[in-house]
């Protein structure tokens, strides 16, 4: 029985190494496929990772822009506001002048845009205590300019404003200070701006 139990200690032996073997075979070939895998996995990982920030900084990029684009607007509509309300002001303030003054200024620009001179003078109810006066002193301007001086007041108007509007016949000159503003804003509203914001 010598002979058998030797024989089965070295198939058992030789059947152990054999399995030794290849277990460290598989061992080995598991920890290259891991180590590949891992390398495969951190390279996707930078990857991502890259199109990630780079994906994160385009959009930060994007929305940065239109934060400035927006602020511009922003800024731009406020200057604007403060414009349209210095010419505002500006129309308040001409009404608010001196009451000689104001007759002599309109008077001046009833002369300038009368053709005929004997248009109507048509002015805002409002102004009805001045309506006299600056008839007569647009005719005695027309009188100086040697031109014929027969302006005459019309009805009154409602919700005209400050100025007047001269008319004869079908054809109406409007000589509003509203107008008046509006007509020479765009010459005058980048200095308005500039000297606001200058």
């Amino acid at each position: 029985m010598d002979g058998i139990e030797k024989i089965t200690r070295q198939i058992i032996a030789e059947a152990e190494a054999e399995c030794n073997a290849i277990t460290a075979e598989a061992a080995a070939k598991c920890a290259e496929i891991k180590a590949d895998f891992d390398k495969k996995a951190d390279e996707l990982y930078d990857a991502t990772m890259q199109t990630g920030i780079a994906e994160i900084e385009t959009d930060a990029k994007h929305i940065e822009r239109n934060a400035h684009l927006n602020a511009r607007k922003d800024i731009l509509a406020a200057k604007q506001d403060m414009v349209d309300k210095a010419f505002m002001l500006a129309g308040k303030k001409l009404r608010e002048i001196d009451e000689d003054k104001y007759i002599a200024w309109l008077a001046g620009i009833a002369a300038d845009a009368a053709v005929n001179g004997d248009e109507e003078i048509i002015l805002d109810e409002a102004e009805a205590a001045v309506a006299d006066k600056l008839v007569a002193e647009a005719n005695a301007v027309l009188t100086e300019k040697g031109k014929k001086a027969e302006l005459k007041l019309g009805a009154p108007a409602k919700e005209i404003g400050a100025g007047f509007i001269l008319r004869r016949g079908d054809v109406a000159v409007n000589c509003t200070v509203a107008e008046m503003l509006s007509m020479s804003r765009k010459e005058i509203a980048s200095d308005v701006a500039a000297k606001l914001f200058g």
